[in-house]
């Protein structure tokens, strides 16, 4: 069962300048430059004709297959994919895309895009050296399907010419009636498109061309005349009864050639093959081809009290997907969420070094009443977590488990690292801010404030605007002051309103809910600006804002979990981890130690700070951290492990052996384990048993090239 949810159109702007600066240049120029910028197939450059060529047959005969009908970022990306098994999903993924009718077996795209396809190639090869797909009639039929009606003058005096009529739709930039024209130039071979301002009448003319001037156009048409009207008339212009001065080539043949080729890619928002690169790495390539689209919002701001970062995220799914649960009578669904905080910059392997990871479930059973209206809109699933200072990419990942329905999105975050500069921290637009006392967290909860979030951002006529932001004073000096600035583009139904709230003097931090006036049906900007004395600009904001014409709008509900105050301890240890993974081992530390001294027996704690004790070469405080692990039989692996590492970084590799031993019989497939083992055996003297540690580390991870060495040097040891 799937709910469908409105999603806006985007709109497209286009440069007036740009365009009339085009229409100054020469028409030949023009045309050319159009063909060039336009066209669906541009020229490829060598290092992707030879990775086409390394490819299996199968995926470079796709690639000719969808030539016309690719943009040139699914082709990179193609072409950049590592294994068949991703090419396959792209190609799934490809397809999906195109698909009119979601949900069913047919991809009518797709199974008309082949029918068209292998017309081409079985009747337009004959009389050319190259496959049918890639003649002119090839391409056209491909793009266009079969023509309303087919005409081919064959005559003395003139090439033979081919004209294919065609209804168009407005809405795709086509005219309600066009023609692609054809010819043979040398009189025999192939049929060339023919395009009247780039070939000209004279193209057509086997006679007399070479008497008459070829800017002499009247004379070039009425000598076509002579031999066929119909071809007269094309000759000069594709668009049937289009209004022009004298006998020039019309320009507007040009311009819908471009249209067609373009046609395929207009609807397809290709930077979802972007995305499968980049989240391919994440979740399963397999779950990526069902993606759908969401609406996200994401606010990073500031607790004083903590003095952490927080960033809060939303998605909401275009679609939700449902099933049915007869043991409790109900409808049901699972998001599992999957965060990835990345470090801006390339580590080693030339990608961005992943800093901080988790994944959490938001399972929801609800009643087939509640599907028809408080979840009619859907459902949105919100989140937060600390954020030390730096620059990151931020991705997070959220999967349907009913249809495994996936969606993602990633944004650039820059976490201050002084409180010394004055900044502005959101805005965010909500219908409805409102107090709270407990003293839990959640997303989208800032101190003693709650804001609930509809990520498309668009809301009725007569609804409340509350916008929130925060102000860090940082060293800036007296009062401060907030402008807010509401206004609009539109010529026809100018906007604009201005709000101010001040900062007092004793205020270094400060949250702030404003409740501006609804503008009215129509899209705006909102912007927050923060000035310091005589009117100084010392941080700025801007928002979009959307009102809809109706009068409320239905806001869907905010699935989300809650941290009780108790466990405040974890917010300490996501950021130590990731002070840990940006190389700052001594906050790395406090902030590990804060949280052992808030909860001092918390398994997940202590064994991450074991970890980082190791990578730290600190085995004193690992061994005095693991002793409230000793006595649960659950974590007796990992002390032993633990305990053993330790004790061979301490020297005492005896005590080490024989803590490992133990590891390794609770549990013998633990490479880390083994070849710590490896290395205090052989430090022991006991040279076979350390290669038979290494030998079977080797099995279970044949590439760890340390290990192999270490291998390689024992071979050569007496026993």
């Amino acid at each position: 069962m799937s709910l469908g949810i409105f999603d806006c159109s985007a709109r497209i702007h286009y440069n007036k300048t740009f365009i009339w600066g085009l229409s100054m240049m020469p028409k030949r120029i023009l045309v050319l430059l159009l063909l060039g910028i336009l066209t669906i197939s541009p020229l490829m450059s060598q290092s992707q004709k030879e990775l086409i060529r390394s490819l299996d047959k199968k995926y470079s005969d796709w690639l000719d297959v969808v030539d016309y009908i690719i943009t040139p970022l699914e082709r990179k990306v193609f072409l950049s994919l590592n294994s068949n098994r991703e090419r396959d999903a792209l190609m799934e993924l490809f397809w999906k895309q195109r698909d009119p009718t979601l949900g069913t077996p047919a991809n009518e795209f797709k199974e008309e895009h082949m029918r068209r396809f292998q017309y081409a190639n079985r009747y337009f090869r004959f009389g050319s050296p190259v496959p049918g797909w890639k003649t002119d009639r090839g391409r056209i039929h491909i793009l266009l399907g079969p023509a309303v009606s087919v005409e081919e003058v064959i005559t003395n005096g003139l090439h033979p010419v081919l004209i294919w009529d065609y209804f168009g739709n407005p809405e795709n930039g086509l005219p309600t009636g066009f023609r692609v024209v054809f010819y043979k130039r040398s009189g025999s071979g192939q049929y060339r498109i023919y395009m009247p301002t780039i070939d000209g009448p004279q193209a057509l003319l086997t006679t007399q061309s070479h008497t008459i001037s070829p800017t002499d156009y009247q004379a070039l048409y009425e000598a076509v005349k002579e031999y066929s009207t119909t071809v007269a008339d094309v000759s000069l212009s594709l668009i049937p009864g289009e209004q022009r001065s004298g006998y020039s080539p019309s320009l507007q043949g040009a311009f819908l050639m471009s249209r067609i080729y373009d046609l395929p890619k207009r609807s397809i928002n290709a930077t979802y093959a972007r995305n499968f690169m980049k989240y391919k790495g994440i979740v399963n390539v397999d779950v990526v081809t069902n993606y759908v689209n969401s609406r996200c919002e994401v606010l990073l701001t500031r607790d004083p009290v903590l003095r952490t970062h927080f960033l809060h995220f939303a998605f909401l799914p275009e679609r939700l997907s449902v099933d049915f649960s007869p043991d409790r009578n109900q409808y049901y669904f699972n998001y599992e969420l999957t965060v990835v905080l990345r470090r801006k910059g390339k580590s080693g392997d030339g990608k961005e070094a992943e800093v901080f990871k988790y994944t959490k479930n938001f399972p929801f059973y609800t009643t087939e009443a509640d599907l028809n209206t408080r979840l009619s809109q859907g459902m949105v699933v919100a989140d937060y977590m600390p954020v030390v200072p730096g620059e990151y990419t931020f991705s997070a990942v959220l999967q349907n488990s009913v249809n495994r329905e996936i969606t993602y999105f990633d944004r650039d975050i820059r976490v201050p690292a002084s409180e010394e500069v004055p900044r502005l921290f959101g805005p965010v637009l909500s219908y409805r801010v409102e107090p709270v006392s407990d003293p839990d967290f959640g997303p989208f909860r800032v101190v003693d404030r709650l804001i609930s979030i509809d990520p498309r951002g668009t809301f009725g006529m007569k609804e409340p605007l509350k916008l929130f932001f925060s102000v860090s004073r940082g060293g800036a000096q007296g009062a401060l002051r907030a402008r807010i600035k509401v206004a609009n583009d539109q010529e026809h139904r100018a906007y604009a309103r201005e709000y101010t709230a001040t900062i007092p003097a004793d205020k270094s931090f400060m949250n702030l809910t404003r409740e501006i006036e609804n503008p009215g049906n129509g899209e705006f900007t909102v912007t927050v600006i923060l000035e310091g004395r005589s009117g100084t600009v010392l941080d700025s904001r801007e928002i979009p804002l959307a009102i809809s014409p109706l009068e409320q709008v239905v806001h869907p509900p905010v699935l989300a979990k809650r941290l009780s105050v108790q466990r405040a301890f974890m917010f300490d240890m996501m950021q130590a981890t990731q002070y840990q993974h940006t190389d700052r081992p001594e906050a790395a530390t406090r902030y590990f130690e804060a949280a052992l001294k808030r909860k001092a027996d918390f398994s997940p704690l202590i064994k991450a700070y074991a970890a980082f004790l190791l990578e730290v070469r600190r085995p004193q405080r690992l061994m005095e951290i693991i002793q409230p692990l000793k006595d649960r039989d659950e974590d007796a692996f990992e002390f032993h492990a633990l305990r053993g590492k330790a004790l061979y970084l301490q020297g005492d590799h005896v005590q080490a052996v024989q803590a490992l031993l133990e590891a390794n019989r609770l549990y013998d497939s633990d490479t880390s384990v083994l070849n710590a083992l490896g290395a205090a055996l052989a430090n022991t003297g006991n040279i076979p048993e350390a290669r038979n540690a290494l030998e079977a580390s080797l099995k279970l991870n044949p590439g760890q090239k340390q290990v192999k060495a270490q291998l390689d040097r024992l071979k050569g040891r007496k026993k």
